[in-house]
């Protein structure tokens, strides 16, 4: 697939994005969007980042510069150009892939929760989303399967309530605990406080 065509049908925000420039958040939202693979109007290009800036919380902070943020509002202004891309791409293909490595880093608990929830209703409406996480109950909260690995290796891979279990704890992250699971939902979570090294 070439640049272009890969361009409208996956998004991808890295672990952490620099920029050169004093963009502002609707600059870097439109960076998005702006590339020759997205031939929309105009119009529905502003639309479109307009709509990103929102579902990221930073519609009030558009003309603010990059370098004006603090580093979780930076997290969610590169999300925003995610979307951007992610959303243009659509409208031309369909449904397609949101590829994010560690997209709660530097997030508030409201944010990490608003920032995964865009992650989720892209998966219901039929898109493809892969998260790397290493908050386990995050993980286990909003996944359908997980993926351990360690050491670059899978190790393990199911729906969380397989997956998240004492033995793997101990063989991936060298800690003595059992993880515990919410009683209304099924969902295990796990106390790191209650750990001990191995």
């Amino acid at each position: 697939m070439k640049p272009a065509a890969a361009a409208a049908r996956r998004a991808v925000l890295p672990q952490g994005s620099s920029l050169a420039f004093p963009f502002t958040v609707r600059e870097i939202a439109a960076l998005g969007i702006s590339v020759p693979a997205f031939p929309l109007p105009r119009g529905e290009v502003e639309a479109i980042v307009d709509r990103a800036l929102a579902a990221v919380d930073l519609a009030d902070r558009a003309d603010h510069l990059h370098d004006a943020l603090s580093g979780g509002e930076r997290q969610r202004a590169h999300l925003a150009r995610v979307l951007a891309q992610l959303w243009g791409g659509e409208r031309l293909n369909g449904p397609g892939a949101l590829i994010l490595d560690e997209p709660t880093a530097a997030q508030d608990l409201a944010h990490q929760l608003l920032v995964l929830d865009i992650a989720a209703a892209h998966a219901r409406a039929g898109g493809a989303t892969v998260l790397v996480l290493h908050d386990l109950n995050l993980a286990a909260r909003y996944a359908d399967r997980l993926a351990v690995m360690a050491h670059g290796r899978l190790v393990a891979e199911g729906p969380p309530a397989e997956v998240v279990d004492a033995a793997l704890l101990a063989r991936v992250f060298h800690v003595d605990l059992e993880p515990n699971t919410l009683p209304s939902a099924g969902v295990p979570f796990v106390l790191p406080q209650t750990a001990r090294r191995l």
